[in-house]
């Protein structure tokens, strides 16, 4: 009749299970019982047509791994990410004089603060009639308690775990200056049409006021120094630390030409000094090892990366990963975690993942955590979790795996795997029943297909075996 119909054809589950995926091979064909020949085309199915476990990242490709480019460049290299708040930060490149740092390439504005600091108010102690409390103009009327404040706010919102304070005067001259000898960055003249908003006769602004904190491109206003910070001169002045103290430094949009670096001391916490306009511009310490540790607690505690490096290179900003995890599709979670890092510019990715041998299922790693003592019905058993990898193609669901001990002395126990978890970092768990396992004794693991194996290479081992040196329970 032409109609088309279907066939449904029932194979028992127990008929494929416990064999290897490249082993399920089913074929469908009619058959003519008269004559006992096929009537049809024959219908191929594998393992994959069939019910599997569904593993989570376990068939993701290793591929090319780590992100980002570097910094280079003399003097101060820019980080291509904002952090909090939006703020761009430069690092100002270590010397044999003096250690590297970094600065905030802008002065913080007015929005900022506003999220900061409580209660802050541009229009404060002000007895004059500029306007000043746009929220793109920089932040004004901040005393060095205040601007402290400010930063401790701005390191607590930080995910990242950075914290935030002043610059010193000596770092603050040296990234104003871009590294030069001379007065200013552009020399020793005060007067610079593009460089600074002191008061004269530069033309960058008609009113007598503050610059937005980031120069404006259309039309163009006030260049930032060849290092690449802006308005370190003139606008507002800046605080930094010298000493046990405090001084204001750069000058601002008041300050008259012929003296334009007054660098006002200021004991007092509590005091902003001669007049209202100055504010802050944030720096923070990264060193190596501070690197480090922010990096290896983005990583987290998982057991797939244990037993890697981490070093950290403030001056070009650069995270390097080397070791071996046990699944590929660890090295692309490192990637993905340390993305969420915003001082770093780049990750430099040299973790590598053992290839499965021939015929396994899966790849054992070492001791995947912490061992755990039970004692159900008076016997006393240790949980011990090992880190595995399962390949991308598994048997069929309900296939039995089990977890088979070598002992020291020729012994064998085995027991079925009691659960399996899939992705990055999974592990299984190894039971110790001390009744068989001497404490203090070293076992060696694999898994085995449908049955204990009596041995690492019995035709049913579908890993290879571990040793793991005496675990025992902590405390």
């Amino acid at each position: 009749s032409g109609e088309s119909r279907s066939l449904t054809v029932d194979i028992p589950a127990k008929a494929l299970l416990n064999l290897r995926p490249e082993a399920v091979k089913v074929g469908v064909l009619v058959v003519d019982t008269t004559t006992n020949r096929g009537v049809s085309n024959e219908l191929q199915a594998t393992a994959r047509n069939f019910p599997r476990p569904d593993l989570p990242g376990a068939d993701e490709e290793a591929g090319p791994v780590g992100w980002g480019r570097p910094l280079e460049g003399e003097g101060a290299r820019t980080l291509p990410k904002a952090g909090p708040d939006g703020l761009e930060f430069l690092r100002v490149v270590g010397t044999p004089e003096a250690p590297g740092f970094f600065l905030a390439r802008t002065e913080a504005t007015n929005r900022q603060l506003k999220a900061r600091l409580k209660g802050y108010d541009p229009n404060a102690r002000k007895a004059d009639e500029f306007a000043l409390d746009d929220d793109a103009q920089p932040a004004v009327n901040l005393t060095p308690q205040q601007a402290q404040e400010s930063l401790k706010s701005l390191s607590e919102a930080d995910k990242s775990g950075l914290s935030y304070r002043l610059p010193t005067k000596d770092e603050w001259l040296r990234a104003a200056k871009a590294g030069k000898t001379t007065a200013f960055w552009w020399g020793d003249e005060p007067k610079y049409p593009e460089g600074a908003n002191f008061l004269g006769p530069e033309p960058a602004l008609m009113a007598d006021t503050t610059a937005t904190a980031t120069p404006k491109t259309d039309p163009p206003t006030f260049k930032a120094n060849p290092w690449g910070f802006a308005h370190t001169f003139g606008n507002v002045a800046e605080w930094a630390t010298s000493g046990d103290g405090f001084v204001r430094l750069g000058g601002h949009f008041r300050t008259e030409p012929a003296n334009p670096l007054p660098e006002v001391a200021v004991a007092d916490p509590a005091q902003v000094g001669p007049d209202a306009y100055v504010g802050v511009r944030p720096a923070f310490d990264l060193s190596a090892e501070a690197g480090v540790a922010l990096i290896r607690k983005a990583l987290g505690n998982d057991a797939a990366f244990s037993n890697i490096k981490v070093a950290f290179d403030p001056d070009r900003a650069l995270a390097t990963l080397t070791g071996e995890v046990n699944d590929p599709a660890a090295r692309r979670l490192a990637d993905r975690r340390l993305g969420g890092l915003w001082f770093l510019a780049a990750v430099e990715n040299k973790l590598v993942a053992p290839t499965l041998g021939a015929g396994h299922l899966a790849r054992l790693g070492g001791l995947g955590g912490a061992v755990r003592r039970i004692r159900p019905i008076g016997r006393t058993v240790d949980e011990v979790p090992v880190s595995i990898r399962w390949a991308p193609s598994l048997p069929l669901s309900g296939s039995e795996y089990w977890v088979n001990l070598a002992l020291p002395g020729g012994g064998r126990v085995s027991h079925v795997l009691p659960e399996r978890s899939p992705g990055p970092g999974a592990t299984i768990t190894a039971l110790l029943d001390r009744a068989n396992v001497p404490e203090g004794a070293d076992v060696t693991v694999y898994l085995s297909l449908g049955a204990p194996a009596a041995g690492p290479t019995a035709p049913n081992v579908v890993s290879n075996a571990v040793t793991l040196k005496a675990p025992m329970p902590k405390g």
